[in-house]
């Protein structure tokens, strides 16, 4: 069964949605400089560039996994963070130069 709501419950209902829109512009802040780049009518080759550069070293980590297969268990969260990151380096140095 719906509910249907009074205009004055309606009323009430909009104030709180304000009230808490403010609240949240206000507890909200920006870091940073960086600024969206705007569109343009003539397309530049910039930012594809960029992109293509992007794709690229993403795709560096597809294939097989940087971390070998099989069960970890660790001491703690700073092992298994440490483990991580051998792994990665290890994986990005094999990718970086191919053959060694």
């Amino acid at each position: 069964m719906t509910r249907r709501f009074t205009g004055l419950e309606l009323a009430e209902l909009s104030f709180w949605a304000e009230k808490s829109t403010e609240i949240c512009h206000q507890i909200m802040r920006t870091v940073g400089q960086r600024t969206d780049p705007n569109l343009a009518a003539e397309p530049s080759g910039h930012y594809l560039r960029e992109v293509a550069r992007f794709s690229e070293s993403f795709a560096a980590f597809a294939g097989p996994g940087f971390i070998p297969k099989g069960l970890y268990r660790y001491a703690s969260h700073a092992d298994a963070n440490r483990h991580w990151d051998e792994c990665v380096a290890q994986a990005m140095a094999s990718r970086a130069r191919p053959g060694i």
